[in-house]
């Protein structure tokens, strides 16, 4: 049995509306970025992970994931971050 490691990413613009007081939608979509780039940079050294699946809409989230060796789930619209893992887990089942 392998382990998968499911990362359901909304567009970047669209994430971290809690800070809109704060940063900008570039600047919010720059943050979440730099932590998902992270994130998968970390799972990738990870023993026990096996493969990385981001479930997501956005372009630019998919190159990135690629660029780290994710798997990637394209979603044809924005249904929720528990709809992607969802969708995600039946993939990877």
């Amino acid at each position: 049995m392998s382990t998968h490691a499911i990362i359901p990413v909304k567009h970047l613009h669209d994430s971290k509306r809690r800070l809109a007081h704060l940063l900008s939608a570039d600047e919010r979509a720059d943050l979440i970025s730099r932590f998902l780039d992270t994130l998968l940079l970390t799972l990738s050294a990870t023993p026990g992970i096996d493969r990385t699946l981001v479930v997501t809409c956005d372009p630019a989230v998919v190159g990135l994931a690629q660029r780290r060796g994710a798997d990637v789930l394209l979603e044809t619209a924005a249904d929720g971050l528990n709809t992607a893992a969802a969708r995600g887990m039946a993939h990877a089942a």
